[in-house]
């Protein structure tokens, strides 16, 4: 049976969730199953915790024991970069928990979801596969990073799809979108190239460029935003708020990238994953996929 060793932030806990975090920790100790229960403090990136666990549990078998995760997205992968760093012959399964935005009253005789949740952990037999994406190459701080969901360079996508205001008449409702529309108006463009597997593609007024890890499939999509006049860019959002698919969208491209596609952002720019400021300078990687084993 895997003993669970547990990583959390002390700087996304809060008081309201300590009671909660009481509750889980009883959960795996009441069931003999607690390797050890840490929590990371503020001045040290959860990367180091993360790496100093992995090569001090036992590296002898498959699945000898399961990481833990309490938190954020963010923080569950630092917590696989630091993993993935430690260079282990056998990989640590990794598990996650997220509190919800807001911490509701629990019914009577009905336990918080992460309670059951956490139950439900110690039921799982075996870890499963799911797929991070991968880049290495020159990166702003260090040469390679994984990350489960997003890396993103320039403005995020977020800020795209995000809904805009609706409240008010015809006219507040145009103003606001007129205001939103023109923060994007001001920001600079930069050129993206990309070398993809049969062909290349060249963007020299790139506004954004994402790219979108699929954890249970591997595949990974590239979705680069063209700097677009205030006509066309109205258009563009306009279509993103009726739920329209980025690839449908005008100034938006779409593709699916393979193993080994090159990126070159020549360009001064900031770029974040999964939440995680990555540093501000020049991008110039190769994509790959990577397979880590998950336990859920």
């Amino acid at each position: 049976m895997q003993n669970f060793y547990v990583l959390y932030s002390n700087s996304e806990s809060e008081n309201a969730q300590d009671s909660l975090l009481t509750q889980i920790q009883n959960t795996f100790t009441q069931a003999n199953r607690l390797g050890s229960w840490t929590q990371m403090t503020d001045d040290t990136n959860p990367f180091f915790w993360a790496k100093r666990l992995g090569r001090r549990i036992p590296d002898t078998t498959a699945d000898p024991a399961v990481v833990l995760v309490i938190g954020s997205t963010t923080l569950l992968t630092e917590v696989v970069n630091g993993l993935i760093a430690a260079k282990r012959t056998y990989q640590l399964p990794i598990a996650h928990l997220q509190f919800p935005a807001t911490i509701e009253p629990e019914a009577t005789n009905q336990p918080n979801p992460l309670i059951t949740q956490s139950q439900s952990l110690l039921q799982v037999k075996q870890s499963h596969t799911q797929y991070l994406a991968h880049v290495v190459g020159a990166l702003p701080k260090k040469a390679d990073r994984y990350f489960l969901n997003r890396l993103t360079v320039g403005i995020s996508l977020d800020l795209f799809e995000s809904k805009l205001p609706v409240k008010g008449n015809l006219l507040n409702q145009f103003f606001s979108w007129w205001r939103w529309l023109e923060q994007f108006n001001l920001q600079t463009s930069f050129p993206t190239y990309l070398g993809l597997k049969n062909r290349y593609l060249s963007h020299r007024k790139t506004l954004t460029f994402t790219l979108t890890n699929h954890p249970d499939s591997g595949r990974i999509t590239a979705l680069i935003v063209d700097k677009m006049n205030f006509i066309g860019m109205f258009l563009a959002f306009w279509q993103l708020q009726r739920q329209k698919e980025p690839a449908q969208v005008h100034g938006f491209e779409e593709t699916e990238v393979s193993a080994m596609t090159t990126v070159h952002i020549a360009d001064i720019q900031t770029a974040t994953a999964d939440g995680k400021r990555l540093g501000t300078g020049t991008f110039a990687f190769t994509i790959d996929s990577y397979a880590y084993p998950f336990w859920s």
